[in-house]
């Protein structure tokens, strides 16, 4: 399931917490994305490296194409831990919000890359976003799949017979459809953006 692309001794050490799935994440909120991929048995890369050009680019996750699950393309998966809104920029420490400017302008290069390569779909995860991961990636994915792929815990399914007495137009799962897709219209009101 979980692989990863940069395992040496010194990346390891320089990790602070431990995934299910074995693997060592920069945060408590990357652990918690990083579990939900793993229980969900998707077939996903930590950290790979890219090169674009000249330009070396380690996005946090790709989903890698499972054809059972309707994956047809690689989901990059970036999760923007320091991008805070104006209002949050109050609120943070202040290394980070010292470290918000050069930030930002890795995020543009990294996500302006993304929207760039043909094969590869991107979602982007935010701070405030993390807290209900259950919620926020399940609805990412399902939208850039095209169809509801993956369910929130505790969810009817949807084909089942009380969704569909609430909701008449509701229809089973398709089991292909191709909707082209690159990026989920979400922005922040972030500091720089």
């Amino acid at each position: 399931m979980a692989k990863s692309r940069r395992n040496s001794g010194s990346a390891r050490r320089a990790k602070r917490t431990k995934t299910k799935s074995g693997q060592w994440v920069q945060s408590f909120s990357e652990a918690r994305i990083d579990d939900w991929l793993f229980k969900h048995k998707l077939n996903y890369v930590y950290e790979p490296v890219f090169w674009i050009g000249d330009k070396r680019i380690v996005p946090d996750w790709v989903i890698l194409p499972t054809p059972e699950l309707g994956i047809e393309q690689s989901i990059i998966i970036e999760y923007w831990g320091l991008d805070y809104s104006p209002s949050q920029m109050n609120e943070v420490s202040g290394w980070v919000r010292n470290a918000a400017p050069k930030y930002q302008k890795r995020k543009q290069m990294k996500e302006d890359a993304y929207l760039e390569m043909e094969d590869y779909y991107y979602i982007s995860i935010l701070p405030d976003e993390c807290k209900d991961i259950d919620y926020w990636l399940t609805h990412y994915l399902n939208q850039a799949l095209g169809f509801e792929a993956f369910q929130m815990e505790g969810s009817l399914e949807l084909g089942s017979k009380e969704l569909q007495d609430d909701n008449p137009i509701v229809e089973t799962i398709p089991q292909a459809q191709s909707k082209k897709w690159k990026r989920i219209p979400h922005r922040s009101d972030t500091l720089f953006s």
